[in-house]
Parts: structure tokens; sequence; C-alpha cells
């Protein structure tokens, strides 16, 4: 298998646990914000996997060549701190998620 392969191969993989073990604790959450968490989480795997799927149908070779610079990107970990900044580029306003999240005492 190709390292393009391997990495659509990956990401499905990974995508589609979380989208079962999410909807699996979603059942479970203990109240709603959890619940709304992991609803979401699993929601969102589960549409990156279908688009995954539909990019791999349309160009098998430029998804693949996107998904082994993705798996790179997830692996380093560098992420975390640039989606902040990628919301903001694409014009929208991440304060209202952190204020979500942290509610003023």
């Amino acid at each position: 298998m190709s390292d393009e392969t391997v990495a659509v191969r990956r990401l499905n993989e990974a995508a589609l646990e979380a989208a079962n073990r999410l909807s699996i604790r979603c059942g479970k959450a203990p109240d709603a914000n959890q619940m709304w968490a992991y609803g979401t989480g699993a929601a969102m795997a589960w549409a990156f996997y279908q688009a995954m799927e539909r990019l791999t149908e349309i160009d098998p070779d430029g998804t693949g060549a996107f998904a082994a610079d993705l798996v790179e990107e997830l692996d380093s970990g560098d992420y975390g701190e640039l989606m902040s900044d990628v919301a903001r580029d694409l014009g929208f306003d991440p304060q209202p998620w952190f204020d979500a999240e942290n509610p003023a005492a």
C-alpha cells in the first residue's frame, strides 16, 4: 500500500472510530454540555469520513496526497495553535466559542 493509501485509510478509521465511540458516549452523557460535545464530535467525525470518501471518488491521487499531509500535521500536534488564527482568517470570531467554554464566574 502506498503512503497516500495508508494515510486515507488511517484517517477513515480514526473518523469512523470517533463517530461510533462519541455516538455511544452521547447517550451516556451526564449533562447537556457533554451530550452536545459528544454529539457534535460524532457528527463532525462522520462528516469528515463522508467528505474523504467523496473526495477519494473524485480525485484519488489528490485526496491521498492531502491525507498524507494531514496525517503529518496531526501527528506533529501543531494544529492546536493554528485553529484560532485560521478561524479569524476565515472571518469567524472564535471569542464566543471560548466564552461558552469558560463562562464568567
